[in-house]
């Protein structure tokens, strides 16, 4: 069989595009994606902004009032601040068994699975939060600060419960402890004067204050990156709507009506794509409000990986197709199907052989879907998916009529 179909001759008999359930499935994909956009386009507005704040923010020690500037600190915790006894044992154990070096706040979550059918539940049985007063200081003044447009450097660990953590929740088989230990401690702020040896940072809109572990260098850094991955994400959204993966079959079958007439239905990799798109969205969901990252430029990297995986799994999947196409120089119907990575086409029957006609099918609460179907001597195939009303089926019917003129059999 000759596998080489001609596609390049004009013509210029009108017809009503036929609509499947894969190409109403690709527009509300293309919907999600410009949604994901703009998260994106929010993410990198934010980075920019903070990466403009810090560009040019000096590290002092004694920084004159008024100034914006990095201060590190010392940071010193007050141990003996009278807190209740369950929390002080819980950040005493956590030291003991875990080795924690001067923790300031832990929040532990105690955990199990109990499974419900075929499916698995995880309950929370307690949640425990902690923390010790602590003060930051340089060898020259006290440093005090709003808790207001933070940035913490916090931390997580995974355990299961065993000694005396355990004796906190007996039945729970895990724990998630989110924790905060540090030593030392970047202040990036606006500096008030100094009164009584204590020093005040400020924040305000456009320039927030940031306490975290991180230098403001290295901070600046991270915030660049992701303004190179968003922006880089952003343009692939862009190009994404004016160059096809691949060339579309039906649109070039479309532009010669006269010798080729497409039926339309949802079958092979259209299948595939969908079960991907809805499980990477259902993946996504879970995975962003699932996996907490340390940092909150981190979460603004996974947000943008995830979401450009999306961009390209949609552009991708435009090219997708399978479709049933007559073929009046071959006087053949074939079945194109194109995937990720590779294309059958598959000739049917003759055109002479084939007959098409409407088969309805009663839904179980009385409705009536139909259908064009196409039989060969003791077989058939499904030309197309189902309709809500027939008449839209007539109309394809009365076109493949005009199409398959008597001239031609």
């Amino acid at each position: 069989m000759d596998q080489t179909l001609n596609i390049t001759a004009p013509g210029n008999i009108p017809r009503k595009p036929q609509r499947d359930t894969y190409s109403y499935l690709l527009p509300i994909a293309t919907l999600i994606k410009v949604a994901m956009a703009l998260g994106i386009l929010n993410v990198f507005f934010q980075n920019f902004a903070l990466f403009r704040y810090l560009e040019n923010v000096p590290t002092l020690d004694d920084p004159p009032a008024s100034t914006v500037a990095e201060i590190t600190t010392s940071v010193i915790r007050n141990i003996q601040a009278p807190l209740r006894a369950r929390e002080k044992k819980f950040l005493t154990i956590l030291e003991k068994e875990k080795g924690f070096a001067n923790l300031l706040y832990a929040c532990g979550k105690w955990t199990h699975t109990v499974k419900r059918g075929k499916n698995s539940e995880t309950v929370t049985d307690l949640t425990l939060e902690a923390c010790y007063p602590y003060k930051l200081r340089t060898p020259k003044f006290e440093i005090k600060y709003d808790n207001h447009d933070i940035l913490y450097s916090y931390r997580k660990a995974y355990y299961n419960p065993e000694g005396e953590l355990a004796q906190f929740s007996p039945k729970s088989t895990s724990l998630q402890i989110l924790y905060f230990a540090p030593t030392e401690l970047k202040v990036i702020g606006e500096v008030g004067p100094e009164k009584r040896g204590i020093r005040k940072l400020y924040g305000k809109p456009g320039h927030p204050l940031i306490v975290s572990e991180i230098p403001v260098r290295q901070l600046n850094w991270y915030f660049l990156i992701c303004l190179v991955l968003s922006l880089g994400a952003l343009v692939y959204f862009a190009t994404s709507f004016f160059f096809n993966y691949q060339t579309p079959l039906k649109a070039k079958f479309a532009t010669d009506p006269e010798n080729y007439f497409i039926f339309d239905f949802t079958g092979g990799s259209e299948y595939l794509v969908i079960v991907l798109m809805v499980l990477y969205l259902i993946g996504t969901a879970l995975i962003l409000y699932n996996v907490d990252l340390t940092h909150a430029f981190f979460e603004d990297m996974k947000l943008v990986f995830l979401f450009f995986g999306f961009f390209v799994l949609e552009h991708i999947s435009r090219s997708i197709e399978c479709f049933y196409i007559a073929n009046k120089k071959e006087k053949a119907l074939f079945l194109i199907s194109r995937g990720y990575f590779s294309m059958k086409i598959e000739e049917i029957t003759s055109l002479a052989n084939l007959k098409i006609y409407i088969k309805s099918e009663t839904r179980s609460k009385g409705g009536v879907l139909y259908r064009l179907r196409g039989s060969y001597g003791q077989k058939s195939v499904d030309l197309t998916d189902t309709y809500g009303k027939r008449n839209e089926l007539d109309e394809i019917e009365k076109e493949y009529a005009a199409f398959i003129s008597p001239r031609m059999v």
